[in-house]
């Protein structure tokens, strides 16, 4: 027996699964957190929507009065959602008034009567 070489003796291997494992949940840990950030992020950043009552006041401020079929009808369009129970009245009789220049094919230009009543109206409902 003494002539065997090729028998090493024992050695000893490092153990290094511990801290292998404890990188990889250290891993999934930070990737689950990255994805709940990504997964959060567009709610923070998504813009808002414009209400129907932002898009009123926007297309009444925008009011052409040159072009009067248009501005007529955007005012009696937007005005309606934006005014109040008590100004109802007085915007509907302008409606009213307003009506001869909405249905016809050639329309007159705007009377310049009804074109300060329709900016002074555009002017109440915008401030409120």
């Amino acid at each position: 027996m003494k002539g065997l070489k090729d028998i090493k003796p024992i050695v000893d291997v490092p153990d290094n699964s511990l801290y292998i494992f404890i990188v990889i949940i250290a891993l999934l840990f930070l990737l689950a957190g990255l994805f709940w950030w990504w997964m959060k992020k567009p709610k923070r950043i998504r813009r808002r929507k414009p209400t129907l009552q932002e898009l009123a006041k926007q297309r009444l401020n925008a009011i052409d009065y040159g072009d009067t079929k248009e501005s007529v009808y955007t005012f009696s369009d937007s005005s309606r959602v934006l005014v109040a129970d008590e100004k109802r009245e007085e915007l509907e009789n302008l409606i009213s008034k307003l009506e001869d220049y909405k249905y016809k094919k050639d329309v007159p230009k705007l009377q310049q009567e009804d074109k300060e009543a329709m900016q002074k109206m555009v002017k109440e409902i915008s401030n409120v």
